[in-house]
């Protein structure tokens, strides 16, 4: 696909990874519609964006509440036109911590915006999708998936749904030419980070994440764009439902596609 004139959502839009995201994609010529909470950011950023020249459409929304969604993307339409590309940003780790302290409302708000939200903004423009039998869903999943993620248990769990979300809805979009990818960004500088390495929760529980950053094996944001772009390229379309990290070298996956489809590996199995 042509970024060119395309039509992209990005939630979480108004910084971090969303940000990152919206703006290569509006770098290449599409036209995107960030989703946010935080409408003053919201706001800034797509003055910012607007500046360097880009198509931007900022719509306040929540995305666990699904009538915000479904006007947002009603609106999303009206304005710019059929939605080719979702990309599901909007993220939460709120709650630090073993499970016999953490406060019940704070892991189940992780699990409700990074399960629930992306689930509720599939719903919403998947079913258009369907019926012009295209689209690219990217869901951005993270720590938690490949591994126990100890301390963090409401965010690894919702990513871990989140990845199992993508493989089930990427078999149910296959025969209408929907793809549907899970996002791996690796540990990146952002708000989610730092409140890991500057929270007093995080500082007990998580003491060595920050050594990631000062040693420096986090990975910059603009590898993570990169593969946003890279993803609804068209080149990866036979691993639609798969986990693809920004670390890796996507040419190396593509070579590799008929083996990973065959080992049904890039995925979440029980090993037995």
């Amino acid at each position: 696909m042509q970024l060119k004139g395309a039509v992209a959502i990005v939630t979480g839009g108004a910084r971090g990874l969303g940000r990152a995201i919206a703006e290569a994609y509006a770098e290449r010529g599409a036209q995107v519609a960030i989703v946010d909470l935080l409408k003053d950011t919201l706001q800034e950023t797509a003055r910012d964006m607007e500046k360097g020249g880009a198509m931007v459409l900022p719509v306040p929304a929540d995305v666990t509440v699904a009538s915000q969604v479904e006007e947002m993307a009603g609106r999303v339409k009206e304005k710019l036109g059929p939605v080719d590309i979702l990309v599901n940003c909007a993220g939460s780790l709120s709650a630090i911590g073993p499970v016999w302290e953490v406060a019940p409302e704070r892991w189940f708000r992780d699990v409700t915006v990074n399960l629930y939200g992306t689930f509720v903004c599939c719903r919403a423009v998947i079913k258009d999708m369907i019926e012009r039998k295209f689209g690219y869903i990217l869901n951005m999943v993270g720590g938690g998936v490949g591994d126990p993620h100890a301390y963090t248990t409401g965010y690894a769990c919702s990513k871990t749904g989140v990845m199992r979300l993508t493989e089930g809805l990427a078999r149910e979009a296959a025969p209408f030419g929907v793809k549907v990818f899970a996002m791996q960004p690796g540990p990146v500088l952002t708000a989610m980070t730092k409140f890991i390495m500057e929270s007093p929760e995080g500082r007990k529980w998580r003491p060595t994440f920050s050594s990631i950053f000062e040693e420096g094996r986090d990975a910059p944001a603009a590898l993570v764009a990169q593969l946003a772009v890279n993803l609804v390229s068209g080149e990866a379309d036979a691993l639609t439902g798969r986990y693809f990290d920004a670390r890796r070298d996507f040419e190396a996956i593509l070579k590799d596609a008929e083996s990973i489809l065959r080992d049904d590996r890039f995925t979440l199995r029980i090993v037995q």
